[in-house]
Parts: structure tokens; C-alpha cells; sequence
């Protein structure tokens, strides 16, 4: 998983690079980003938003 910061300052791009060519967009108000040490990136949002986007 990965996050595109291209998207603009409101809305973040979480996207699948595996087989599934799954692409959500998310509101950057409802999600927290972090990146880790080893290059993944770590996103957590309210359990609401995850089933509302089908990532739950």
C-alpha cells in the first residue's frame, strides 16, 4: 500500500500496487499518515470510513 500526495491537500490517494488495482481516495481530515523507518507507509482511520470505502 502506498499513499500519492499529488491528489492536493484535501484528499489523499491510498492505493494497492499489487493485483487488485484498488484505488480509494480519502479525505486527509479523516486519515493519519505515518511513515516508518522502513520505507511502508502506515495509514489509520475511524472504522466507519474503512467499511464506507471497502477497505474493512
Amino acid at each position: 500500500m502506498g499513499a500519492d500526495r499529488r491528489a492536493g491537500d484535501r484528499v489523499a490517494v491510498l492505493f494497492d500496487d499489487g493485483c487488485t488495482g484498488l484505488k480509494v481516495y480519502l479525505p486527509r481530515s479523516q486519515i493519519a499518515v505515518v511513515h516508518q523507518a522502513d520505507g511502508t507507509v502506515m495509514v489509520t482511520m475511524p472504522e466507519w470510513l474503512a467499511k464506507k470505502k471497502g477497505l474493512y
